[in-house]
């Protein structure tokens, strides 16, 4: 074959522009398969990564610590209201923030009430914080607890107790009819130990879903906020709550619905544990308060100013004869599902 028939046949017949193009068309689709193939390496890489992160939060309990911590400070910062603790997906962002979403509830007679839903999160760095989502069931209504703590305590002096003062609330609950439970709270006009008043409300046929514990405030405790009523001051406060245990892995291992006579001295104690456990190994907002709060209660004991509670109306109207309750709160009402056997 002739050097002539080898020119016709190559490169030298196509025109310059045409053959620049063939160029930049092989460099593009050389650069596209490894813009390809890198995407794919990383997107490989992250998902090792993430999977890799998420198994070493599971099987290392952060996550169980991580949903322990976020109930146990909604609880014991919350008048009788309850956290569902089975979560069952803890999310983890690719710098390692965790997220969960559970279902808050309250005790209304023999119902688990669902009242909202808590979010709670937990960056890099440890803080954990919680916000609760409400199922707001009345426009303005505001539907929560509100135990107010004598002044007396506080401020020094005596308190009156009022035998037949009247109550608003107590009103209403006069005009339900039977066939009906509900939730309640209310103050007292002195503090007292917590058996006491379990002594005083184990006469009557109740669930005792929390007691409102006074751990110093206004005193040795600075507290952000607080307001006043007439012989009243309302701040954020510690609750003694049903009995809750946890594993060693913590996971829940136990929970009551309510407080009892036989297991009010284990509640005590673990709400101590808890508040340890919170101080020293949790970083959260408020926790040099409750440092603060540990310290009170480990050279006073505990002292309770007021208590949530659930049963039958007509049970919970009985509570008005005790000269030691005042300011009481009504809370949900639901139809009749009551059974005398505590929870």
């Amino acid at each position: 074959m002739s050097d002539e028939m080898m020119g016709n046949s190559g490169t030298n017949n196509f025109p310059p522009d045409l053959l620049e193009h063939k160029k930049q068309r092989l460099t593009w689709d050389g650069k596209i398969r490894w813009g390809i193939a890198a995407v794919f390496l990383l997107f490989l890489l992250y998902s090792i990564y993430m999977w890799g992160a998420q198994l070493y939060f599971e099987k290392s309990g952060k996550n169980a610590q991580f949903i322990r911590a976020a109930a146990t400070l909604a609880e014991m910062q919350g008048s009788g209201m309850k956290i569902d603790k089975n979560v069952r997906v803890v999310s983890l962002s690719p710098f390692l923030k965790q997220t969960m979403t559970t279902k808050v509830y309250r005790q209304v007679g023999g119902w688990s009430v669902i009242t909202g839903e808590l979010h709670a999160k937990k960056s890099l760095f440890g803080e954990i914080s919680y916000s609760i989502k409400e199922d707001e069931k009345y426009l303005r209504e505001n539907t929560r607890p509100f135990i107010g703590f004598p002044m007396t305590t506080i401020y020094g002096g005596s308190e009156t107790i009022r035998i037949g003062e009247k109550d608003s609330e107590m009103e209403r609950l006069g005009h339900i009819e039977d066939g009906f439970v509900a939730e309640m709270w209310f103050s007292l006009v002195k503090g007292m130990e917590p058996k006491e008043l379990m002594e005083i409300l184990s006469e009557y046929d109740l669930w005792v879903t929390g007691m409102a514990v006074y751990s110093g405030e206004m005193k040795e405790v600075k507290v952000s906020n607080y307001g006043s009523t007439v012989g009243m001051l309302h701040f954020p406060h510690l609750t003694l709550r049903p009995l809750v245990t946890f594993r060693e892995d913590g996971t829940a291992g136990g929970e009551s619905l309510s407080l009892n006579k036989q297991d009010l001295a284990l509640a005590e104690e673990q709400m101590m544990k808890d508040l340890e456990w919170l101080t020293s190994e949790v970083n959260y907002f408020g926790v040099h308060e409750d440092k603060q709060r540990l310290s009170y209660l480990k050279h006073n004991g505990i002292q309770v100013h007021g208590a949530t509670v659930t049963g039958p109306v007509r049970e919970l109207e009985k509570l008005k004869e005790v000269p030691e309750f005042r300011r009481f709160g009504l809370g949900r009402v639901e139809v009749w599902n009551w059974n005398k056997q505590l929870p």
